[in-house]
């Protein structure tokens, strides 16, 4: 009987140790779960941050497209004078210039009329109207029409015809008269006018 004793004792032993090996492994099992689902959770959390600032990057990244190209078409616009002071006496010179260039009778009258502002509502700029009225006479349609082209071409001056009024004289040709209105922005306003 003490074979079966001892054989008793050692198997009791060994099922103890089962059992409690078998619990540790649960609790184990448990406590990994646990962290598991925790390291989960953080890692979620992460990859919601990372999409978050993947958005805020791809914003990020428009907002810098959309300002360089307004950067450009403000440098172009500045470098048409649309955009600072301005310089209506360079207009004008240049005016002269496409005009003695196209080879046309030295009749080109203008008045060059004081600017005045567009809207005074528009905060701290100033978009300004200049306008323009050219005389032209002694000359036909396709000189007129080259004269325009060039203008519009070479001038680089922002500017809309208002409207031109043309008649046809039999001995000197055509008599035409325009309008033109140029514009130009102002830096910020002094004074808020």
């Amino acid at each position: 009987m003490s074979d079966l004793t001892t054989l008793l004792k050692a198997s009791k032993s060994a099922l103890i140790a089962l059992a409690a090996s078998v619990a540790a492994s649960c609790l184990l099992i448990v406590s990994l779960h646990g962290h598991l689902e925790k390291r989960e959770s953080q890692i979620e959390k992460l990859e919601s941050r990372l999409t978050a600032m993947r958005t805020e990057d791809q914003r990020n990244r428009l907002d810098l497209e959309a300002a360089g190209k307004l950067k450009g078409q403000y440098l172009r616009l500045t470098n048409l004078g649309f955009i600072g002071e301005p310089d209506r006496n360079d207009w004008m010179q240049r005016l002269e210039d496409i005009y003695r260039a196209s080879r046309l009778p030295a009749n080109l009258r203008y008045t060059f009329l004081p600017a005045r502002a567009v809207d005074e509502r528009s905060g701290n700029y100033r978009i300004l109207r200049h306008e323009l009225t050219m005389e032209l006479s002694g000359i036909d349609d396709t000189e007129f029409l080259d004269f325009m082209e060039r203008l519009s071409a070479e001038w680089q001056v922002p500017y809309l015809v208002q409207g031109c009024q043309i008649a046809r004289e039999q001995e000197t040709g055509l008599q035409i008269g325009c309008t033109l209105q140029l514009y130009s922005m102002s830096g910020k306003a002094k004074g808020g006018t």
